[in-house]
């Protein structure tokens, strides 16, 4: 399923995105916050209220989220274009979660920005609380995925 964020009309919701058109969700105005992976698959589906994906604002998959955390060179050319050696352990660091914005949104640059990095990542939406997680189990607690720009 493909779950959206968005704002319509300056109001909030979540939906699933069926043949081009946003089928709300009844009484999911966001992710997160207590409404994760359970809550999503629970809610009733308001087909009367459809309506085309053009005609929302997406925002951030997950707009109230708490944490963001990446993974640093986690393929090989980056690791080559780094001149460093290759990790034994996982490169992690955060990011503010204040930092992601919406499909459409423009990224804002200072003006006194000479050279601007960007990259394309994966985003891992978690929706099932865990600690010490089993490897076969990790992708029970994943509600999706979504395209990051960082």
């Amino acid at each position: 399923m493909r779950y959206v964020s968005y704002l319509r009309d300056g109001a909030p919701g979540v939906g699933i995105v069926q043949d081009g058109d946003v089928v709300p969700l009844e009484g999911i105005a966001s992710i997160g916050d207590g409404v994760g992976a359970t809550e999503l698959s629970a809610a009733a589906m308001v087909e009367s209220d459809s309506f085309p994906l053009a005609e929302a604002h997406l925002l951030a998959a997950s707009p109230r989220r708490s944490k963001v955390f990446c993974v640093g060179l986690n393929y090989l050319d980056h690791v080559g274009e780094t001149k460093r050696d290759l990790p034994t352990y996982p490169v992690m660091f955060p990011k503010y979660a204040s930092s992601l914005i919406g499909a459409d949104d423009p990224i804002p640059i200072p003006p006194e920005s000479t050279q601007v990095d960007y990259e394309g990542e994966l985003a891992v939406v978690i929706g099932t609380a865990g600690r010490r997680i089993r490897e076969e189990d990790a992708l029970g607690h994943v509600l999706g995925f979504a395209v990051a720009t960082m």
